[in-house]
């Protein structure tokens, strides 16, 4: 950010102090703008930034909208920003602006993941270079931030590990297995003499069941029965509390025992891996539906596929196949990406098998859905990664149609990723937000931005209404016309 673009920031700062109360969407402006201001601080930029903060303390808690809304209240009250020690105070800075950051992607805001990655790497690189002075300073917070820091960069590495099989080039490859790498580092930091021991065993048994999954250097007995070992503990040492957060978290745990019985993989692992989902289904669909239509249905699915890989049985066929529907169906309306991973592993198997109408169907949903996400995603690092998946996911969708007859749908498929690519050339959004604010301001800036979000979010919402979606079957004849 530029000196002009800061003094912008302090302007428009300034004449929202002046206003006599604020409404929601100038709550949130504040706080957009104290953060901008946080993140290049000098003098000027602190003392309004100070003032937005006292005036935000109580706004934010008199709204209580969600947990971002009282964690940032809280944090300010503190007065952990406001410190007169210029290092204490870029030690909370960084603090800040990585937590509030990170529980905004928690709570479902796009474009986040990059954001707390990066001020929390920030933060542990001055920690680790200052020694214990800094870890003083911040005493407790330091170990929850590191274990936010480890749980984000697996977060984005398991959201981008099936571009892996694509064979991406050298440097994408590389990026994307350092994000499993930091999280192990951090993770094994942690473990030595961290008090949230659940928690950090929880991460580390995860991200070493995506070592064996994923890197031939881990794929040996010891790696995954560790990461079952280490996450079973995390699942004793959770306990069985009935808090909203005791369960949210038991349940994950659950989620992340099954996913590694399921790497490891015999068939006694599976039922296991079933019996454990099943028993949580039931609890999450109380208190956390979001579950079963996300990750929970992902996991489902795939424990299905390997019984039946186990078994051949026609009625495990069956049951696999409507998981991945069910989870389909539930996944597209909630969260993408999951309904993504959905298709797309279907669409492997029937293609494994040489089913090839059922691999063109299923490569046909995650087309849809993967033109759906590019139109959602507000970070342009997440776009580039769905528009290289769906040139491969395009490919496949045309090769099985192709191979069960249906030339025309399979033409249609190639067209769909066609599609995707240019709603990417075309999208408003890459824009230059700076050029405007030069021109007219950052107001103008910022009220140009929602406006086009809003026509962002209006198509996707046309885009997933489509009659098509209903039927799949009818996807290409919709497609067509």
């Amino acid at each position: 950010m530029t000196q002009e673009d800061q003094r912008r920031r302090r302007a428009d700062a300034e004449a929202l102090l002046r206003l006599p109360r604020w409404n929601d969407e100038e709550i949130d402006h504040a706080v957009a703008l104290h953060d901008l201001l946080l993140e290049s601080p000098d003098g000027e930029s602190d003392r309004v930034a100070a003032a937005l903060r006292k005036r935000l303390t109580l706004a934010l808690r008199q709204r209580s909208r969600d947990i971002i809304d009282l964690t940032r209240a809280q944090y300010f009250a503190a007065g952990w920003l406001d410190s007169p020690d210029p290092f204490q105070r870029r030690l909370s800075d960084l603090h800040y602006l990585g937590l509030s950051s990170y529980l905004g992607l928690q709570a479902g805001v796009p474009g986040l993941l990059d954001r707390a990655i990066g001020f929390l790497l920030e933060l542990d690189r001055v920690v680790q270079e200052s020694g214990t002075t800094a870890r003083d300073l911040l005493g407790e917070r330091y170990d929850t931030a590191m274990i936010n820091l480890a749980a984000a960069c697996y977060l984005r590495y398991d959201g981008r590990r099936e571009l892996l099989v694509l064979q991406p080039p050298p440097e994408v490859e590389h990026e994307i297995r350092a994000d499993l790498e930091q999280a192990v580092e951090v993770g094994e930091r942690l473990l030595r003499d961290s008090s949230h021991r659940a928690e950090v065993l929880g991460l580390l048994g995860s991200c070493y069941a995506r070592r064996y999954e994923d890197d031939e250097r881990y794929k040996n007995q010891r790696t995954i029965d560790l990461a079952i070992a280490w996450l079973q503990q995390a699942v004793d040492l959770a306990g069985t509390g009935s808090s909203p957060a005791e369960m949210a978290n038991r349940i994950g745990l659950t989620d992340k025992v099954a996913g590694a019985l399921l790497a490891r993989d015999t068939l006694r692992d599976v039922d296991t891996a079933i019996e454990l989902l099943t028993a949580i289904r039931a609890e999450a669909q109380a208190f956390f539906p979001l579950y079963n239509a996300a990750g929970g249905a992902l996991t489902t699915a795939t424990a299905r596929l390997h019984r039946w890989m186990h078994t051949r049985s026609p009625e495990d066929r069956e049951s696999a196949r409507q998981a991945y529907l069910d989870g389909f169906s539930a996944a597209v309306d909630v969260h993408l990406p999951t309904a993504i991973d959905l298709a797309t592993q279907w669409g492997g198997w029937a293609r494994g098998e040489g089913w090839w109408a059922e691999a063109g169907e299923a490569y046909g949903r995650a087309m849809r859905v993967l033109h759906l996400a590019v139109r959602r995603q507000a970070s342009r690092e997440e776009r580039a990664f769905i528009l290289l998946k769906a040139t491969g996911v395009a490919a496949m969708a045309a090769f099985a149609l192709a191979r069960s007859g249906a030339a025309d749908d399979a033409l249609v498929a190639l067209e769909t990723g066609q599609a995707v690519l240019l709603a990417e050339a075309f999208d408003r959004r890459s824009f230059d937000y700076d050029r405007i604010a030069a021109v007219a301001g950052p107001r103008k800036a910022d009220r140009y931005q929602f406006l086009t979000t809003e026509m962002t979010r209006l198509e996707a919402l046309l885009l997933a209404a489509d009659p098509a979606r209903a039927d799949p079957a009818r996807a290409s004849e919709v497609a067509a016309r």
